[in-house]
């Protein structure tokens, strides 16, 4: 599922690539504000830096980790590639959820992993999910345009119309818990509008409505 957050079975591959002996060992640093991994980091570590240069993905995310535990998180707005001015003291491990889709060039990416490297301390770990683009790949036959065509013609089906578009939503009674689980990133109605390409208006079937 590279397209949405992390699912549980690659949380545990995540996990897998941590040493038990980093157990209530810390800090370890998450590269963007992917709520799953901020919080396999916390239940990991002593505490957590999370580092992201988006103010808008702070505000949304920043609530998602449980109250109990923000006290052990510090959330940071930066860019990556000042990681080593951000980051005050060694860390055990560096999560990120394809981190290098976002950088543009190859020497981008080197100067990333230097980055990481001078602030991973010896032993420590950089784990992240990475989706891999096939040779020929077109971007554009994959435009919400395109597939909602393909759609309405009968090319393709639901699922396959589904897993080429980024769900947004509003519901101010769902919580942000039943939202990941539905892989929705949730933003206000204002944000949503000016957003998505499609919206959809769904409401339960109940006597207020």
């Amino acid at each position: 599922d590279a397209g949405g957050s992390p699912d549980e079975t690659e949380i545990a591959a995540y996990a897998s690539g941590l040493p038990s002996s980093h157990l209530n060992d810390g800090p370890a640093l998450v590269l963007g504000m992917t709520p799953e991994l901020r919080w396999l980091a916390l239940q990991r570590y002593r505490s957590v830096v999370a580092v992201d240069i988006n103010p808008q993905a702070i505000a949304l995310y920043r609530d998602w980790v449980d109250p109990p535990h923000r006290a052990r998180e510090r959330i940071v707005q930066a860019d990556w590639m000042t990681l080593a001015n951000v980051v005050d003291r060694p860390v055990q491990a560096v999560l990120g959820d394809g981190v290098f889709g976002n950088l543009p060039t190859l020497d981008a990416h080197q100067h990333l992993l230097r980055q990481i490297a001078r602030v991973l301390a010896p032993g420590g770990r950089f784990v992240t999910r990475q989706a891999l683009i096939p040779d020929g790949f077109d971007p554009a036959a994959y435009r919400a345009e395109v597939l909602l065509r393909q759609f309405r013609s009968g090319e393709i089906d639901e699922a396959e119309f589904g897993f080429g578009m980024r769900l947004v939503g509003h519901d101010p009674f769902v919580t942000p818990d039943r939202a990941r689980q539905m892989s929705v990133e949730v933003m206000d109605l204002d944000e949503l509008l000016a957003t998505a390409d499609f919206v959809t208006l769904d409401v339960a079937k109940e006597p207020g409505t």
